[in-house]
């Protein structure tokens, strides 16, 4: 840092004049030296017939902290010619930390003659200082004059300063004469936000170097709002009361020994890393989810593990996982998502349509879910581990996702169509043993060797339309309830009422393209993943 500036130098008195001849310039202006506080440049007009004004102080003192300021400029004055000239200075303040303009002020003409401002421009500020023009006025116009303000503009600022332009008044003209009033505009500020150059801005909450989605850092420089359902299951109970209809007749039709059978597998795929099913936010203002928000969207995504991340660590936070191409759009968002809100932590999604992944008897099933509704409450924030490493300093988004509470979980109507690509639980096939047996409200079915159902093998549809009781104990056990879809088609007043054909099976001409559904109700939980690519 530089040493204490000097006062600005010596000031020279302007010329006189006895009577109207010729013009005396005024005395040059000091000039202030380097050093923490530069020296004000001062002069002072001479008085004539015609006498312009002096030149001004030399701009401020070039410091690595506080810039000098300009000094101060006046015109001369006018007082016995008849439509003289006072025209002021020019002036610029210094370079440095805090750089500002002098202040430029006309002359002054008492019979009518022309009185302009001075230009007062603020200093340059290569670092991203502060950085003001200078005060601008007219001179005084007793007699009819023309005074107009001076040019005025504020500094450079090539690294994102504060940059102000300065202020520019015109004269005075009380008879009548024309004063506008002068220029004045900003300086140049610093460089633009350009997001995908690894150098994060003020408007950044990351830059990972690129401009793709679904790494973590959004195309936008926005980081990425995952979350993975730690927990899942159907419930037998009925539905929030904001969900239509209540019932939940999916989860009815099941006896508890069979729905815990199912949430069991779901739990076990979970827990493995073969169920991962992902809570994609877009549109979240407050990542700390502490700010009520009603503009944001989400949607479920599948998910596999990124072995980029290591071993499976069983329920992490924020892991790495990626998604399958087509379940994206080009935009990197899910093909299917709801719009949501949040109130004083309070999350609601819905409705809308759900693509929901499940896991049964070891193979993967997705249930479509219209009109679905997601309820569920934020937790606290805090620092997220990697991807992206460069994120804003002290940016925290919130924790996990608790769905799992009273009026919490995700509900909705899971079409007819999608249970009949779903194959029945192996367990309930076989007509031997705790399977389902031949008899009155029950058949017989027929497991299905993978993933998909094929002829000859039968869906959780077949069981839900036929029902099931175990076959050991076939007129008192019921296993799975005989049960009609309960909610209409869009479009529909009613359902119409299915029936088991040949090999217990719903006919494909009655459940392909069905959207009547079967009203369920979920419980879930959920960690902050991350999302790092698509495959």
């Amino acid at each position: 840092m530089g040493g204490d500036g000097n006062v600005g130098g010596t000031t020279h008195s302007g010329g006189s004049t006895a009577s109207a001849g010729a013009p005396s310039d005024g005395g040059e202006g000091g000039e202030g030296n380097d050093g923490d506080n530069a020296g004000d440049g001062n002069i002072v007009g001479g008085g004539g017939d015609l006498s312009d004004g002096g030149s001004g102080g030399h701009s401020g003192g070039s410091v690595l902290e506080t810039g000098g300021g300009g000094g101060t400029q006046s015109g001369g004055s006018n007082s016995s010619g008849s439509g003289g000239s006072s025209t002021a200075g020019t002036d610029a303040g210094g370079t440095g930390g805090i750089s500002s303009g002098g202040a430029n002020f006309g002359g002054e003409n008492t019979t009518g003659g022309r009185n302009s401002a001075g230009a007062g421009s603020g200093g340059t500020e290569p670092s991203g200082g502060t950085s003001f023009g200078g005060n601008n006025a007219g001179g005084s116009e007793p007699n009819g004059g023309t005074s107009p303000g001076g040019t005025n503009s504020g500094g450079s600022e090539p690294n994102g300063g504060t940059n102000s332009g300065g202020t520019n008044s015109g004269g005075s003209e009380p008879n009548g004469g024309t004063n506008p009033g002068g220029t004045n505009s900003g300086g140049t500020g610093g460089a633009p936000t350009i997001c995908g150059d690894s150098v994060l801005s003020a408007t950044e909450q990351c830059d990972d170097g690129n401009t793709k989605n679904l790494d973590g850092c959004s195309a936008s420089c926005a980081y990425e709002v995952v979350d993975r359902m730690t927990t899942l299951s159907l419930q037998s109970g009925s539905a929030p009361a904001s969900c239509s209809p209540t019932t939940n007749a999916l989860g009815r039709a099941f006896s508890a020994a069979v729905l815990l059978l199912i949430n069991n597998q779901i739990k076990q795929a979970i827990s493995d890393g073969s169920l991962n099913n992902l809570i994609q936010f877009d549109g979240l203002e407050d990542l700390t989810g502490a700010s009520d928000d009603s503009s944001l969207a989400l949607g479920v995504l599948p998910g596999f593990i990124d072995p980029a991340n290591g071993g499976w660590p069983g329920t992490p936070f924020d892991f790495w996982f990626r998604v399958p191409s087509a379940s994206v759009n080009a935009q990197g968002l899910p093909l299917n998502s709801m719009s949501g809100s949040l109130i004083a932590g309070d999350l609601s999604a819905g409705p809308g349509l759900l693509k929901l992944p499940l896991a049964l008897d070891g193979g993967s099933a997705t249930f479509s879910v219209t009109n679905a509704r997601l309820l569920a409450k934020l937790s606290t924030p805090s620092i997220p581990a990697p991807p992206p490493s460069n994120l804003a300093p002290g940016l925290t988004v919130f924790q996990s996702i608790a769905g799992s509470g009273s009026s919490q979980g995700i509900c909705g109507n899971v079409t007819v169509e999608s249970l009949a690509h779903i194959p029945v639980p192996a367990s309930l096939a076989g007509g031997t043993g705790a399977a389902c047996g031949a008899c009155n409200g029950s058949h017989v079915y027929t497991a299905c060797a993978g993933d998909s159902v094929e002829p000859g093998c039968n869906s959780m549809l077949d069981v839900l339309v036929g029902g099931c009781r175990a076959a050991v104990a076939c007129t008192v056990f019921n296993v799975v309830s005989v049960t009609q879809p309960d909610v209409p088609a869009p479009g529909n007043a009613s359902v119409t009422p299915l029936s088991l054909g040949a090999g217990n099976s719903v006919p494909s001409d009655q459940s392909t393209g069905n959207n009547a559904a079967y009203s369920s109700y979920f419980k879930f939980d959920a960690n902050r993943a991350h999302i790092t690519g698509v495959q």
